[in-house]
């Protein structure tokens, strides 16, 4: 095809189209590409489209989201530098902090993905540390859902690591701890804070049956070992 035949054929697409097989048609091709970081496509996207492609799924989800839950700073870095949302210049197109439907914030999907350098990124950039989301799950929770004790000394050493953390049904860090299969993080947590293996939420869970749930093998190892 000639190269405005290709153009013809782009313009009659609409670059928004979800894809009905992903995250309940929430999924465009920005979603995607920054999603699996892949800065070309990202760019050639903006490039071609413009705006048109800052496309909010179903459930909230932006492209700003997907890369952060990714781990694609380069890509973080462009979608800031395209649309402006760098909280620190006077020009703020879009929400720093704009949440998807179950209020997590590109922040949060961070850390649930355990990526330090963008916890770390964003941070410097001000953005909301304070933010919980619809299960009240704040950053310390989900930094240690993720399983990278890094990211807990991380927000330990800029003072953010709240280790009393609870989320609506009163789960612990060390409940969420116990979703990864990291047995020096859930080590660490308890010898650091002196918390209580036995500790219940309002269901009467405990770190052992939150592991496994999971199947965190080496977290149930070590309760078992130190409990019976």
């Amino acid at each position: 095809l000639s190269e405005s035949q290709v153009s013809l054929q782009y313009s009659s697409v609409s670059i928004d189209i979800c894809d009905p097989l992903w995250y309940e048609n929430t999924s465009t091709p920005l979603h995607e590409a920054a999603w699996r970081g892949l800065k070309d496509e990202v760019q050639w996207l903006l490039d071609k489209f413009g705006s048109r492609t800052y496309h909010r799924g179903l459930h909230g989800w932006t492209p700003l989201h997907s890369a952060s839950y990714g781990g694609h700073i380069e890509i973080l870095q462009l979608l800031i530098h395209q649309y402006g949302i760098d909280p620190n210049e006077d020009t703020c197109d879009v929400p720093p902090d704009q949440p998807d439907n179950s209020n997590n914030t590109a922040l949060l999907y961070s850390a649930m993905g355990g990526h330090s350098d963008l916890v770390e990124f964003f941070i410097k950039r001000n953005f909301n540390t304070s933010q919980i989301n619809c299960g009240s799950v704040s950053l310390s929770s989900l930094a240690c859902q993720s399983g990278e004790l890094a990211l807990v000394h991380k927000l330990e050493s800029l003072n953010l690591f709240s280790p009393d953390s609870k989320d609506i049904v009163e789960s612990t860090v060390l409940h969420y701890s116990s979703m990864s299969n990291n047995v020096e993080l859930f080590k660490y947590l308890l010898s650091q804070y002196q918390l209580s293996i036995d500790v219940k939420d309002q269901q009467k869970r405990t770190p052992l049956h939150i592991a496994s749930w999971y199947a965190s093998s080496s977290v149930v190892e070590y309760i078992y070992k130190n409990k019976y």
